[in-house]
């Protein structure tokens, strides 16, 4: 079984989950699980996404409610089905926030400071939209 691999991906690119498995009779068949629950019972996912006779799951624009586990369970049939897990991290551009302060300093009583500083907060994992 060639199990899918954790990724991370920008939102609103396409992602693709790779699985494959043999089997005899080779009439193998693939179901895909988000955080446990069936990809066709996740609300919205499917109108992005597909599995696809070779085994992939593949979701068009992912979005970030997409981020969590993803299971494929391939089956024939017979016995029990095995199965193989995967992360997805669905990231979005860095939002850079700078913010500005400004401190004075009495040096002296005839004679002052300004002195500017700034900090900058950046954080990759979070989506922001307006």
């Amino acid at each position: 079984m060639v199990a899918p691999k954790n990724t991370t991906a920008l939102e609103g690119t396409r992602v693709r989950l790779v699985c494959q498995a043999e089997a005899h009779p080779n009439n193998v068949t693939y179901q895909w699980f988000r955080d446990g629950v069936d990809v066709h019972l996740v609300t919205g996912l499917m109108a992005r996404a597909g599995i696809y006779g070779d085994g992939s799951f593949i979701i068009s624009s992912v979005q970030r409610s997409d981020t969590g586990w993803y299971r494929c369970q391939p089956t024939n049939g017979l016995g029990p089905p095995p199965s193989a897990d995967a992360f997805l991290n669905v990231t979005c551009e860095s939002d850079c926030i700078v913010l500005y302060s400004f401190i004075m300093h009495v040096v002296d009583k005839t004679q002052t400071q300004l002195t500017a500083g700034y900090i900058q907060l950046y954080n990759a994992y979070t989506c922001y939209s307006e």
